[in-house]
């Protein structure tokens, strides 16, 4: 959907979103819980929906989440088949999903 929308709403032609398009992105964007964080980059769109560490901007963290890649995934972390366990260094670790969607773990200052 957003996809096939992205020209529309990015460009200064007066097409514009439909009311309905727009009342259902509204319905969508109010079903993800407001605990979750969102983040992007030039790599992509990170959800993180859990995180903890000793909560200041230094020192050691982690944070998990769902993300999309456009960047190709090796440059931006280690791909590895699950994450039961603590992969025990500092990276960003991936798990496939579906398509350029990956489940991620990021460790960081533990090393």
């Amino acid at each position: 959907m957003a996809a096939k929308d992205a020209a529309i709403a990015s460009n200064n032609t007066s097409e514009s979103l439909s009311a309905a398009r727009r009342f259902e992105y509204a319905r969508l964007l109010s079903q993800i819980d407001s605990k979750m964080q969102m983040g992007f980059d030039s790599t992509g769109v990170a959800f993180s929906s859990a995180h903890g560490g000793i909560g200041l901007s230094i020192g050691p963290g982690w944070e998990k989440g769902i993300t999309y890649l456009r960047a190709v995934p090796s440059r931006v972390g280690q791909i590895v088949h699950n994450l039961d366990k603590d992969p025990g260094h500092d990276d960003m670790y991936l798990v496939p999903i579906e398509g350029d969607w990956y489940v991620f773990y990021q460790r960081t200052d533990y090393d």
